[in-house]
């Protein structure tokens, strides 16, 4: 079940964050370049953005959170608890997209050595751009303000037809 995220859920998406993170680590990432979010950052991210969870059997398995630019709508993160990959949920929450009746592109920053987020974003539609409209400029300044390191880091968009 897909539903809107509330401040009662930031443990378990804490937790979804460290395990997800995890991932990157074991794949060679550093802190530097894939850092959890803490309890204070998704804290700011349900106050200002639309978090949608995927909940099963009363536990929450992954999230997805949602920005509105002018056409665009972002999707600035997404986590999914791992030991429930490829099940069908990353996709669930891409796909379920609070502005999509409102956007003519959906964006999104990922990295590019990331294969099992990248091929995810692949698989659904999304393409790479080096073109970014001012909206995207200010939420990687954002991601550079957050600690991330860019180096590998794209920007991807999904035109809505």
């Amino acid at each position: 079940m897909l539903r809107k995220g509330k401040t009662s859920d930031i443990k378990r998406l804490c937790e979804i964050e460290k395990l997800a993170t995890d991932i990157y680590y074991q794949a060679g990432f550093t802190k530097e370049e894939a850092s959890p979010r803490t309890e204070e950052n998704l804290l700011e991210l349900i106050k200002d953005a639309i978090v949608i969870v995927y909940e099963e059997n009363n536990s929450i398995l992954g999230y997805a959170a949602w920005r509105k630019y002018s056409e665009y709508s972002h999707l600035e993160e997404i986590s999914v608890d791992p030991r429930h990959h490829k099940k069908g949920i990353g996709s669930s929450l891409v796909k379920h997209n609070p502005f999509l009746s409102e956007s003519k592109i959906v964006s999104l920053i990922c990295y590019s050595n990331a294969p099992w987020a990248y091929n995810l974003y692949k698989k659904l539609g999304f393409e790479e751009t080096t073109k970014l409209p001012m909206e995207l400029q200010d939420i990687w300044q954002e991601e550079v303000y957050r600690g991330l390191n860019m180096s590998n880091r794209i920007c991807m968009i999904n035109y809505i037809i």
